[in-house]
C-alpha cells in the first residue's frame, strides 16, 4: 500500500484494520469535471431556464 497517510496513529492501526478487512483509500482533491451534477447545472445553465437577456 502506497504511503499516502503520515499520523502516526493511522500508520500504527493500519495493520490491524487490514487484518479485519477494513482498508483505507486516497481520494484525490475535488474534479468538477468527474462529477455527473456539475456536468448537468452546466448543461443547464446553458438552456432557457435563468435571466434571459433583455
Amino acid at each position: 500500500m502506497q504511503e499516502f497517510y503520515t499520523s502516526l496513529a493511522v500508520k500504527q492501526k493500519l495493520p490491524q484494520w487490514e487484518a479485519m478487512g477494513l482498508y483505507l483509500f486516497f481520494l484525490p482533491p475535488y474534479c468538477s469535471e468527474m462529477n455527473p451534477i456539475e456536468l448537468e447545472w452546466e448543461h443547464r445553465g446553458s438552456g432557457s431556464i435563468g435571466r434571459s437577456d433583455v
